[in-house]
């Protein structure tokens, strides 16, 4: 009964739900739009990349914006520095010095930029 209720409301209220279905559509491109952005700042990406990590540690979340200006670039060089060895030769990581599951913080003087190789080879 409350499908065919739905469905007559939609055809008597067609300029209705165009204008709805307009706005759930801008709304949802604004949102993806805004994550790709996030994405597209390498220090930002890895931020929220670790927070997901450290929360299956059962550590504290930590978020883009706890970071000072200058350590959000800093992790920003840290990310491009690995995008271009990655874009002119081999597979290189950025690899935390002390490890995230032995207390080891996501800031910029814990990470180094390795060889993926010299990566597993450590773990």
């Amino acid at each position: 009964m409350r499908a065919e209720y739905k469905k007559q409301w939609a055809q008597n209220n067609k300029a209705k739900c165009k204008i709805a279905r307009d706005k759930y559509r801008a709304k949802a491109k604004t949102k993806k739009l805004f994550r790709d952005y996030q994405l597209s700042i390498p220090g930002k990406k890895s931020v929220l990349c670790i927070s997901y990590r450290l929360r299956k540690l059962g550590k504290p979340d930590i978020k883009w914006e706890d970071y000072s200006k200058s350590d959000q670039m800093k992790l920003n060089t840290i990310y491009r520095n690995r995008d271009e060895r990655n874009a002119i030769s081999g597979t290189w990581e950025v690899d935390h010095i002390i490890p995230l599951k032995d207390g080891g913080l996501h800031t910029p003087d814990n990470l180094q930029v390795v060889t993926a190789q010299f990566n597993w080879e450590k773990h």
